[in-house]
């Protein structure tokens, strides 16, 4: 199981996310975890084209409002559904940033 770290950040007054801006390539049971020196909230929906709100961890559904944290297992993706999922930063003020996970099978 590996554990990947994404950093959150502002740069030239938009939200950025290292390395590899913010996109994951995780297998089940890796962790994922985002810091910041900014309170953010994230947002995780299928990459469907559909904007179908989709938690990719283990565990119920979170909200994940106003943090500096964050720290989220990656669980089995389903069989029916696209291993994809798109994750959206927000800080308060500036454009969103929204990179991707994808969970490998």
């Amino acid at each position: 199981m590996a554990t990947m770290k994404i950093d959150i950040a502002i740069a030239n007054n938009t939200v950025v996310c290292s390395p590899v801006s913010g996109h994951v390539r995780g297998h089940e049971g890796d962790d994922i975890s985002w810091e910041s020196n900014h309170k953010f909230s994230l947002f995780f929906a299928l990459l469907t084209g559909r904007g179908e709100q989709n938690w990719p961890f283990t565990g119920s559904p979170a909200k994940v409002s106003e943090v500096t944290r964050f720290k989220g297992t990656l669980a089995r993706s389903d069989e029916n559904s696209p291993p994809a999922y798109k994750y959206t930063v927000v800080i308060d003020g500036f454009p969103p940033l929204d990179p991707i996970i994808i969970v490998e099978k």
